[in-house]
């Protein structure tokens, strides 16, 4: 299933709790994996892992969640994440 495209993101940034959920199954064993070769601890990867989806969750509320590409927007904030952690 092709996720990225424009009919995903706007179901996407109203919430739509089936697309919430691909998109959630889709994107956050990737997101966890680049999580955890940057911080090299797999329950420090789990939290902020789900801590960049709470944040998409949170942004897509205040109607500022992703509006060209759910990954990119994703791994912008994963590395934020990281960045913060350090």
């Amino acid at each position: 299933m092709n996720i990225e495209n424009t009919d995903t993101i706007h179901k996407l940034n109203t919430l739509d709790e089936e697309t919430l959920t691909k998109v959630f199954d889709a994107y956050y064993p990737e997101i966890y994996r680049y999580i955890l070769m940057m911080v090299n601890q797999e329950a420090v990867a789990e939290d902020l892992s789900s801590e960049v989806f709470l944040k998409l969750l949170e942004k897509v509320q205040a109607g500022k969640g992703p509006r060209k590409s759910i990954r990119a927007w994703l791994y912008k904030v994963a590395h934020n994440t990281c960045v913060d952690h350090s």
